[in-house]
């Protein structure tokens, strides 16, 4: 598993974020409750991950691992959350799947939520519980408080996803409520100014140009019909029930306001 370990250090690493692709999807029943996940398909990162192969790892049987860690069998780091935090997340995972001999590899966290209000702290915090949880340590095996990289060069590695998955995310507002759900923007010169300046979206321009677009793809499953959807790029399925919002991420740096949807059903 030493390759695997080595792949998820890497992917925490912002400059390869140009390699991932993101799916979100959020669907809600009629009594508002529902489920929250946001798959990250790593498979170009693997393309990229085996050209850098040395020629005895070339010669290596190729690395197969399915796992799954649910958020509340994590031990004492589940709980050291607040009382809140464990209500909300305690069904809660994270799977890891790799599949190297078929160039396949992938991350996909999530947790259900019983009400609008949970959705909210869910889709906020989700990514986050990853560090707090301190499970990309625990996939690799690590039972210690921190995860480091002290076999590659003794550096900290501080994982917290969604700063590297999609650094625009909080600079956006999410609600949802019975009948409507919207994610708007704070402040769109301010997003502009930090697509200039904030470092870790710099790489991922940098990394798109060398390693191909990072796709960001929003699924919605309505419990009725969508009757107003604000979202220029939003498609609908059929019956209405199933909104659809696939962007670019970087486009979204140079035109943040096409992240923004309202839907009312």
């Amino acid at each position: 598993m030493k390759k695997l370990k080595l792949l998820l250090i890497l992917f925490s690493l912002s400059f390869l974020a140009g390699c991932i692709d993101i799916e979100e999807l959020i669907e809600l029943a009629a009594d508002n409750s529902g489920k929250y996940s946001m798959s990250i398909d790593m498979t170009k990162f693997l393309e990229f991950a085996n050209t850098m192969k040395q020629d005895k790892e070339a010669k290596k049987a190729p690395e197969k691992a399915d796992t799954t860690i649910y958020f509340k069998d994590t031990g004492e780091s589940f709980v050291q959350l607040s009382d809140e935090e464990k209500r909300v997340f305690k069904d809660g995972y994270c799977k890891i799947f790799m599949d190297e001999a078929n160039g396949k590899m992938s991350l996909k966290m999530g947790c259900p939520f019983k009400n609008m209000n949970d959705l909210v702290i869910v889709k906020k915090d989700l990514a986050g519980m990853m560090k707090k949880l301190e499970l990309m340590g625990k996939a690799r095996g690590k039972g210690e408080a921190e995860s480091s990289l002290s076999d590659f060069g003794g550096e900290k590695a501080d994982i917290d996803l969604m700063p590297h998955i999609n650094p625009s995310e909080k600079q956006y507002t999410f609600t949802a409520l019975p009948g409507k759900i919207s994610f708007s923007m704070n402040d769109n010169n301010k997003l502009k100014d930090m697509a200039a300046n904030d470092s870790i979206m710099q790489m991922m321009q940098q990394a798109s140009m060398l390693m191909g677009d990072m796709t960001t793809t929003t699924i919605i499953k309505l419990p009725a019909p969508a009757k107003t959807v604000s979202n220029a790029k939003a498609t609908l399925s059929d019956d209405k029930r199933t909104v659809t919002i696939k962007s670019i991420i970087t486009d979204l740096m140079e035109k943040p306001t096409e992240g923004e949807y309202t839907i009312e059903y």
